[in-house]
């Protein structure tokens, strides 16, 4: 008899991997184990667990069929790829990194699909789609991600982290679908002395540096930008945001070389492209 082996009363050796299998891997209910080696009650299956050092599940975890050991969500490489700059920049924007869990808010349910498509592609990891009722009336959606190790990873991440101009464009992309808007206006011409119909790409965040990163980020990929600092009506308690601007004649590479995912913002900016 070896010490990972155990001779029950029904004269059967039960071994140390086959409980194991049976109760972490199998996750079998006590009774089903008991009833498997002949044992009218669970206690004897309990003890053995317990020589063998196997961890088992308290009451409240059994009632909830919370599982005996916890299933540890494989960590994606750290390797930066463009599906991860891309959810990268979406985080930077309109995400929550939580302390075991990201989620991501939207208000488009289309938009709202792509990312969990993205997240699944990127790490093999699923994610749920869950929404809320706003004040309003209308319904706000997120994105919920649960993993310690993608935590991580996002919060081990920095815009030093793009390499590539892949990259880095993937990140603008990400990070504009989730805080940039297309707008069309009508724009005074001095030179012709009157409106003129004109449009821009503009991204919002109340973070300086991380509005100044992206800038130069645009800059490296040769779209020019101008930001503006704009200070909200009732200023007490609130902070400046800071406006990016792509203006008229840098639409068109930004719309090249970087564009966007989220529908309605990509189908205003190609109505304006194919309209000039």
């Amino acid at each position: 008899m070896t010490e990972n082996s155990v001779e029950t009363t029904t004269q059967q050796a039960i071994k140390k991997e086959e409980l194991e299998n049976l109760c972490l891997k199998q996750e079998l209910p006590i009774y089903k184990i008991a009833e498997k080696y002949g044992f009218n009650h669970n206690f004897k299956i309990y003890e053995l667990m317990k020589e063998f050092n196997i961890k088992t599940r308290n009451h409240s975890e059994a009632l909830k069929g919370k599982p005996m050991i916890k299933k540890r969500a494989k960590l994606p490489s750290k390797k930066m790829t463009t599906n991860l700059a891309y959810l990268f920049g979406v985080i930077k924007g309109d995400g929550y990194i939580g302390k075991n869990f990201i989620h991501i808010t939207t208000s488009n349910l289309t938009f709202t699909q792509i990312l969990k498509q993205k997240i699944i592609k990127w790490c093999g990891l699923n994610c749920s789609i869950k929404n809320y009722k706003t004040g309003s009336g209308g319904f706000l959606w997120y994105v919920f991600l649960n993993s310690a190790e993608v935590v991580d990873l996002f919060k081990s991440l920095g815009l030093s982290s793009l390499k590539t101009n892949e990259e880095k464009a993937n990140f603008v992309k990400g990070f504009a679908d989730a805080e940039g808007s297309v707008t069309i206006f009508n724009d005074w011409n001095k030179n012709i002395q009157k409106y003129r119909k004109n449009y821009k790409v503009a991204i919002y965040n109340s973070d300086k540096e991380l509005i100044q990163g992206v800038q130069n980020i645009l800059s490296s990929l040769g779209i020019k930008s101008s930001i503006y600092k704009r200070l909200p009506k009732n200023t007490f308690g609130k902070k400046p945001k800071y406006e990016l601007v792509i203006s008229h004649k840098s639409v068109k590479r930004f719309s090249e070389i970087i564009g966007f995912e989220y529908p309605e913002k990509n189908e205003k900016l190609n109505k304006i492209i194919g309209g000039e």
